[in-house]
């Protein structure tokens, strides 16, 4: 039923197309190595890497999964930034003091964020309404936790233990995700 012509050209549409996908495949291999990215604990700490996310002829250093363990970074290095396929993003063991204000902005993406074991006194009130399933910032320096963080309907898991928290708020009775919170170890006095 179909014509001889539109079939053949059918066939060489896809032949033509499969070169060019093998031919993406052997430029992504041979590009891929030459990417240098800073500093080097950042780009060694990426477990799931995608330089090609943004741009299909031009690798970065992009990450989806990043693990950072034992950094001595106060504040977040600016080539994060780049990173914006990041999902996951833990920054453990080390003296971070300050997350950026912006931090919603530059990490839009993602859902899993473990701070623990840090030196931090304060987080923005921004990552309330990100859609953070897991948020972890056990063992840091915080004295409250802001209250859009409390009532944000995306988080199952708070981490909390090892800080300061002297209270919660009412706000957390609107944290309907909130399946499991660990607040041990905090100078508790207010409960609601």
């Amino acid at each position: 039923i179909i014509p001889y012509k539109v079939r053949f050209g059918f066939v060489i549409y896809n032949v033509l197309y499969g070169m060019f996908l093998v031919a993406i495949v052997i430029f992504h291999l041979a590009v891929q190595n030459d990417v240098q990215c800073e500093p080097e604990l950042l780009w060694k700490s990426c477990k799931v890497k995608v330089p090609f996310c943004g741009d299909m002829f031009k690798p970065t250093c992009n990450c989806v999964v990043l693990d950072v363990k034992k950094h001595n970074w106060t504040v977040l290095p600016k080539e994060m930034n780049e990173m914006t396929g990041l999902k996951v993003m833990k920054v453990n063991d080390g003296p971070l003091e300050k997350l950026p204000e912006t931090f919603k902005t530059n990490f839009s993406k993602v859902v899993f964020l473990d701070l623990s074991y840090n030196a931090l006194s304060n987080i923005p009130k921004s990552l309330g309404d990100m859609p953070l399933s897991t948020l972890n910032v056990a063992n840091n320096n915080l004295n409250e936790l802001p209250e859009p963080l409390w009532g944000n309907t995306y988080t199952i898991e708070l981490g909390l233990d090892n800080n300061n928290i002297s209270s919660i708020s009412d706000g957390a009775q609107k944290a309907v995700a909130l399946n499991r919170l660990y607040i041990t170890n905090n100078s508790l006095v207010n409960l609601p």
